[in-house]
């Protein structure tokens, strides 16, 4: 079938497949992501192509209205083989949800055009907004805006003051089209090195009231956008969802791991006695370790997802719901360190070696989960806490 034919995909099964195809286009292409900081752009193109971009984005905006299920599937395929472009692939589609929360005169402007538009985030505070007649007045700079370069709009953080002095200020949301930003090009890190997470600048943009929401309605799936699209998925509460887009890649990453392990194993002599590693039973014992506690994580993820799907609104959006799901998400993100951990540590010498992919598959898997949002101590702490039947931490803002 022609790319440029194809039409959007409308099932979760047939995204994977096309997931799946497009892992064999880009895993020739994983050292090359790397050594350039970012994702090609033909690469990018021919995720837009796959019809697999507008897979979560609302029907009644020419997208195919997907679940989370669609987005873990698709992008653990793409980590099995690149990391870097996993984590882009994931925030491509994973961003429709995020601008679903957002006024109609937002999703309009963004997916009329186009249900296949790109939108980057930073989520870090780094700049600075005042409220202005009509709206906000936006400057700074933001860090970490993976994939930025290929992207049309950006959805931006920043600390509004209130109006009222003895209030305390409130987190905004804000949502910026290409022109009101300027992107400089920082990123160098010891992993996800091709995810061109690099710095957003704005100057003094002007941003429209129906471009900004509260976090703090995010955090309880209530922002305004929830009025429009109605199905669940978009009443999905942050912590519930954001999450996913950070674990889809951590699980293929893993998987790719584990796939690449076992079969340089199955080669794998001494170097100095040429016997065979394969029989060694300390190192069979590794592999099954490891393959256990990835299956084990894809399970816990899988559950949490389901539970989702399972529960009514108002218990999705309960903090004791949260804090249950948030916890499954961070296990199961220390669960497959752990396991590419236990693999790497009986690689030998040959897995440091720039051309081996084990050392890019244990750079990528550290960074993500070096991740504030899947910080365990804070989110553990939460669950904690509830459990115990004391109050929360003021000082965690995701609650």
């Amino acid at each position: 079938m022609n790319i440029a034919s194809r039409t959007k995909c409308v099932t979760r099964e047939q995204a994977h497949r096309r997931a799946c195809e497009l892992a064999e286009f880009i895993a020739p292409r994983a050292v090359e992501t790397e050594e350039s900081r970012r994702v090609a752009a033909d690469v990018v193109t021919r995720i837009v192509d796959y019809g697999l971009v507008e897979a979560l984005v609302p029907k009644r905006w020419g997208g195919a209205g997907l679940d989370w299920d669609t987005l873990l599937d698709t992008s653990a395929e793409v980590g099995k083989v690149c990391g870097s472009t996993a984590w882009c692939f994931s925030f491509f589609l994973g961003h429709a949800w995020l601008v679903g929360q957002f006024s109609e005169v937002v999703q309009k402007k963004i997916w009329g055009p186009d249900p296949r538009t790109l939108v980057g985030t930073s989520f870090a505070p780094g700049g600075k907004a005042i409220r202005v007649a009509d709206g906000y007045r936006l400057s700074g700079r933001w860090s970490w805006a993976s994939g930025i370069d290929h992207c049309e709009w950006a959805v931006l953080s920043a600390i509004v003051p209130s109006d009222v002095p003895s209030a305390q200020p409130s987190m905004m949301l804000f949502m910026l089209p290409r022109s009101d930003y300027r992107i400089e090009d920082v990123w160098r890190s010891a992993g996800m090195r091709g995810t061109g997470s690099n710095d957003v600048i704005v100057d003094g943009a002007m941003i429209p009231g129906d471009f900004a929401i509260p976090f703090a309605d995010l955090l309880e799936g209530r922002a305004c956008g929830t009025e429009l699209n109605r199905e669940r998925f978009w009443r999905t509460p942050f912590v519930c969802g954001f999450p996913l887009l950070l674990i889809g890649p951590a699980l293929g990453i893993a998987r790719g791991a584990y796939n690449y392990f076992v079969d340089w194993m199955k080669v794998k002599a001494n170097a100095y006695t040429g016997v065979s590693l394969a029989g060694s039973t300390p190192l069979q014992i590794r592999i099954a370790e490891s393959s256990a506690e990835i299956d084990a994580a894809e399970l816990i993820i899988e559950r949490a997802v389901e539970r989702m799907a399972a529960v009514d609104a108002d218990e999705l959006r309960s903090v004791p719901f949260r804090a249950r799901n948030y916890r499954d998400y961070v296990l199961a993100s220390q669960m497959l360190v752990r396991a590419v951990d236990r693999m790497f540590a009986v690689a030998g010498a040959r897995s440091f070696l720039s051309a081996n992919p084990m050392q890019r598959h244990w750079r990528d898997i550290h960074t993500i989960t070096s991740h504030i949002g899947l910080t365990a101590d804070p989110i553990y702490e939460t669950f904690g806490r509830l459990e115990l039947g004391l109050p929360l931490n003021s000082r965690n803002p995701m609650y």
